[in-house]
């Protein structure tokens, strides 16, 4: 307000000081001598309004871009500060696990990434190594239960005659002891002759009762019985029966002739 006051005051002080010069005793003369120069100001004002308007046209432009640079310069502003507090975080990150960023950060990185890959290069060997001895265990594995499922099969057939055996050697036991031949069986120069050597006299002594048991008809069922190879306690039942057989020949002959 104060200086549009001074301003007015200046304005008249000149008003004042020229007021001996506004004489408009020729002013018809001053008119038509500056039509042309009326004219010109014209003119010069219509350019100074087209240009006022160019002028207004490029300000508004500009305001406009200026509030786009201003929108940039915002979001350029918070990804800085965005960023600037990530890499705050990464060098606080960095400091915890003993990382230096100096200038020798580069030379210790690469080294350290040396060493990685000869670790991770001895580690892949030993992977293929422990693979093969893997793929050779497993190899093994399957012979071995194989094996052990070929070993249950023969233990339990083994076990299966060994069950048969036995009790074919009670099923003898009682028959000898139920015909009274034990003291015969048990007989001591028998206890030291090796299995082959018992067979050997066991088939010698059924090829001459063989003949001896031809015109006996039970006799030679027992005996064909006793060829069964899975019942060896009928050999036994075949000489018991040819000792019961000659015993009761014996008797009754005996009887015979007193």
């Amino acid at each position: 307000m104060q200086r549009d006051a001074r301003q007015q005051a200046f304005a008249l002080t000149e008003v004042v000081q020229r007021r001996a010069h506004f004489s408009y005793s020729d002013s018809a003369e001053m008119l038509s001598g500056n039509s042309d120069l009326n004219e010109k100001l014209r003119e010069r004002l219509e350019q100074a309004e087209a240009e006022r308007t160019r002028a207004r046209e490029a300000l508004r432009g500009h305001a406009v871009q200026l509030n786009q640079y201003n929108q940039v310069l915002a979001s350029l502003k918070s990804s800085y500060d965005t960023k600037k507090e990530l890499l705050n975080d990464l060098q606080r990150e960095l400091q915890d696990i003993g990382v230096r960023a100096d200038s020798g950060a580069e030379e210790r990185a690469r080294i350290r990434r040396d060493e990685l890959h000869a670790q991770l290069s001895n580690n892949r060997s030993r992977r293929n190594q422990l693979e093969k001895a893997l793929t050779f265990c497993e190899a093994e594995m399957d012979n071995l239960t194989r094996k052990l499922r070929k070993l249950e099969r023969d233990y339990f057939e083994m076990r299966e005659q060994v069950v048969t055996a036995k009790a074919g050697w009670c099923a003898v036991m009682r028959m000898v002891k139920d015909n009274g031949v034990e003291r015969r069986l048990h007989r001591r120069e028998l206890a030291y002759l090796s299995a082959d050597d018992l067979r050997s006299m066991s088939d010698k002594a059924l090829g001459a009762l063989r003949l001896a048991v031809a015109d006996n008809e039970h006799l030679r069922d027992v005996l064909r019985m006793s060829e069964d190879p899975k019942r060896p306690e009928r050999k036994i039942q075949f000489f018991v029966a040819v000792y019961q057989h000659l015993r009761e020949t014996y008797s009754s002959g005996y009887y015979s002739y007193r």
